[in-house]
Protein backbone atom coordinates (compact mmCIF):
# COMPACT_ATOMS: atom_id res chain seq x y z
CA UNK A 1 0.00 0.00 0.00
CA UNK A 2 1.20 3.49 -0.96
CA UNK A 3 1.48 5.13 2.91
CA UNK A 4 1.15 8.29 1.14
CA UNK A 5 -1.88 8.05 -0.59
CA UNK A 6 -3.31 6.75 2.78
CA UNK A 7 -1.91 9.58 4.67
CA UNK A 8 -2.89 11.78 2.18
CA UNK A 9 -7.13 10.69 2.21
CA UNK A 10 -7.01 10.79 6.17
CA UNK A 11 -6.25 14.62 5.73
CA UNK A 12 -8.42 14.74 3.73
CA UNK A 13 -10.83 13.25 5.55
CA UNK A 14 -10.21 14.94 8.62
CA UNK A 15 -10.19 18.48 6.78
CA UNK A 16 -13.77 18.02 5.25
CA UNK A 17 -14.96 17.08 9.03
CA UNK A 18 -13.69 19.91 10.35
CA UNK A 19 -15.42 22.44 7.60
CA UNK A 20 -18.82 20.54 7.71
CA UNK A 21 -18.32 20.86 11.38
CA UNK A 22 -17.41 24.79 11.07
CA UNK A 23 -20.49 25.41 8.48
CA UNK A 24 -23.12 23.53 11.08
CA UNK A 25 -21.27 25.70 13.87
CA UNK A 26 -22.10 28.79 11.96
CA UNK A 27 -25.63 28.06 11.31
CA UNK A 28 -26.09 27.61 14.72
CA UNK A 29 -24.39 30.37 15.87
CA UNK A 30 -26.21 32.70 13.35
CA UNK A 31 -29.62 31.44 14.64
CA UNK A 32 -28.55 32.08 17.73
CA UNK A 33 -27.54 35.59 16.73
CA UNK A 34 -30.81 36.99 15.91
CA UNK A 35 -31.57 37.05 20.09
CA UNK A 36 -28.39 37.37 21.61
CA UNK A 37 -27.49 40.86 23.25
CA UNK A 38 -28.97 43.33 25.20
CA UNK A 39 -32.97 43.79 25.10
CA UNK A 40 -35.11 46.32 27.28
CA UNK A 41 -38.64 46.54 28.13
CA UNK A 42 -40.34 44.28 31.19
CA UNK A 43 -44.05 42.73 31.53
CA UNK A 44 -46.79 45.02 30.51
CA UNK A 45 -50.14 44.73 32.86
CA UNK A 46 -53.36 44.74 31.59
CA UNK A 47 -55.73 44.26 33.90
CA UNK A 48 -55.74 43.62 37.57
CA UNK A 49 -58.77 41.92 39.68
CA UNK A 50 -60.49 42.55 36.49
CA UNK A 51 -59.60 46.31 36.19
CA UNK A 52 -57.90 47.75 33.62
CA UNK A 53 -57.10 51.18 35.42
CA UNK A 54 -53.81 52.47 34.04
CA UNK A 55 -52.41 53.63 37.61
CA UNK A 56 -52.99 50.00 39.02
CA UNK A 57 -51.76 48.16 35.82
CA UNK A 58 -48.78 50.56 36.45
CA UNK A 59 -48.22 49.70 39.86
CA UNK A 60 -47.91 45.85 38.64
CA UNK A 61 -45.71 46.45 35.49
CA UNK A 62 -41.97 45.98 35.37
CA UNK A 63 -39.35 47.28 33.60
CA UNK A 64 -35.65 46.23 32.95
CA UNK A 65 -33.37 44.12 30.84
CA UNK A 66 -33.56 40.93 29.61
CA UNK A 67 -29.73 39.67 28.39
CA UNK A 68 -29.74 36.65 26.29
CA UNK A 69 -26.24 35.21 26.25
CA UNK A 70 -25.10 32.53 23.14
CA UNK A 71 -21.62 31.21 23.68
CA UNK A 72 -21.34 28.78 26.86
CA UNK A 73 -24.56 27.25 27.38
CA UNK A 74 -26.94 29.50 26.17
CA UNK A 75 -28.52 31.06 29.67
CA UNK A 76 -30.09 34.78 29.78
CA UNK A 77 -30.31 36.85 32.80
CA UNK A 78 -33.67 39.15 33.71
CA UNK A 79 -33.75 42.24 36.06
CA UNK A 80 -37.06 43.69 36.27
CA UNK A 81 -38.67 45.90 38.89
CA UNK A 82 -41.66 47.78 39.47
CA UNK A 83 -42.19 50.80 42.26
CA UNK A 84 -42.12 48.36 44.75
CA UNK A 85 -40.79 45.09 44.05
CA UNK A 86 -37.60 43.58 41.94
CA UNK A 87 -36.36 40.46 40.93
CA UNK A 88 -33.16 39.22 39.12
CA UNK A 89 -34.25 35.83 37.43
CA UNK A 90 -31.42 33.90 35.04
CA UNK A 91 -31.74 30.34 33.39
CA UNK A 92 -31.43 28.74 29.79
CA UNK A 93 -32.83 29.19 26.48
CA UNK A 94 -33.79 27.43 23.18
CA UNK A 95 -34.84 28.55 19.96
CA UNK A 96 -37.62 27.13 18.09
CA UNK A 97 -38.26 29.45 14.76
CA UNK A 98 -38.50 32.40 15.74
CA UNK A 99 -39.62 31.78 19.27
CA UNK A 100 -37.06 31.64 22.25
CA UNK A 101 -38.29 29.52 25.20
CA UNK A 102 -36.67 31.00 28.75
CA UNK A 103 -36.89 28.44 31.48
CA UNK A 104 -36.50 29.87 34.87
CA UNK A 105 -33.81 28.48 37.50
CA UNK A 106 -32.68 31.30 39.59
CA UNK A 107 -34.46 33.68 41.37
CA UNK A 108 -33.83 36.75 43.61
CA UNK A 109 -36.03 38.86 45.03
CA UNK A 110 -34.27 42.24 46.53
CA UNK A 111 -36.11 45.18 47.67
CA UNK A 112 -38.50 45.65 50.47
CA UNK A 113 -39.36 42.36 52.78
CA UNK A 114 -43.31 41.68 51.91
CA UNK A 115 -43.91 43.03 55.49
CA UNK A 116 -42.65 46.19 54.98
CA UNK A 117 -44.75 46.38 51.86
CA UNK A 118 -47.64 45.52 53.69
CA UNK A 119 -47.03 48.15 56.11
CA UNK A 120 -46.83 50.84 53.71
CA UNK A 121 -49.73 49.86 51.99
CA UNK A 122 -47.87 49.22 48.42
CA UNK A 123 -48.87 46.84 45.77
CA UNK A 124 -46.96 43.49 45.76
CA UNK A 125 -46.75 39.93 44.55
CA UNK A 126 -46.06 36.98 47.40
CA UNK A 127 -42.28 35.84 46.11
CA UNK A 128 -43.87 32.25 46.52
CA UNK A 129 -46.37 33.16 43.60
CA UNK A 130 -44.00 34.41 41.44
CA UNK A 131 -41.64 31.44 41.89
CA UNK A 132 -44.39 29.42 41.00
CA UNK A 133 -45.58 31.28 38.08
CA UNK A 134 -41.66 31.19 36.94
CA UNK A 135 -42.05 27.27 37.14
CA UNK A 136 -43.72 27.64 33.31
CA UNK A 137 -41.42 28.59 30.48
CA UNK A 138 -41.83 32.35 29.38
CA UNK A 139 -41.81 31.64 25.03
CA UNK A 140 -41.11 35.29 23.18
CA UNK A 141 -42.06 35.52 19.41
CA UNK A 142 -39.22 37.71 17.27
CA UNK A 143 -40.81 40.56 15.36
CA UNK A 144 -39.11 40.29 11.50
CA UNK A 145 -37.35 43.41 12.07
CA UNK A 146 -35.51 41.44 14.31
CA UNK A 147 -35.55 44.62 17.13
CA UNK A 148 -38.93 42.78 19.23
CA UNK A 149 -39.59 39.71 21.91
CA UNK A 150 -43.04 39.06 22.50
CA UNK A 151 -44.45 37.23 24.56
CA UNK A 152 -48.54 35.76 24.81
CA UNK A 153 -50.65 36.90 27.16
CA UNK A 154 -50.41 35.38 30.03
CA UNK A 155 -52.42 35.11 34.00
CA UNK A 156 -50.96 34.58 37.45
CA UNK A 157 -53.20 35.05 39.99
CA UNK A 158 -55.33 38.00 39.34
CA UNK A 159 -52.72 39.70 37.35
CA UNK A 160 -52.84 39.51 33.39
CA UNK A 161 -50.18 40.68 30.88
CA UNK A 162 -47.48 39.55 28.59
CA UNK A 163 -43.72 40.31 28.26
CA UNK A 164 -42.60 42.78 25.64
CA UNK A 165 -38.60 43.95 24.83
CA UNK A 166 -36.99 45.98 22.60
CA UNK A 167 -33.32 45.21 21.03
CA UNK A 168 -31.07 47.55 22.59
CA UNK A 169 -27.47 46.32 22.07
CA UNK A 170 -24.66 49.05 22.62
Amino acid sequence: MNWGKAILITAGAGLLTLIVTAFATCALHRSQLRFMGHWEGGFRVVSVGGSTDPVKCRDYSTDGVLQLYGYGGKSFKLEVHNLTQGMDLGGSWKIDGNVATLRFKQFTFPGPSIDVLEAQGKPFVEPAVLKKWFQEPVRLQLDKNLQHLTGLTTRFGDIVGHYEFTRNDR
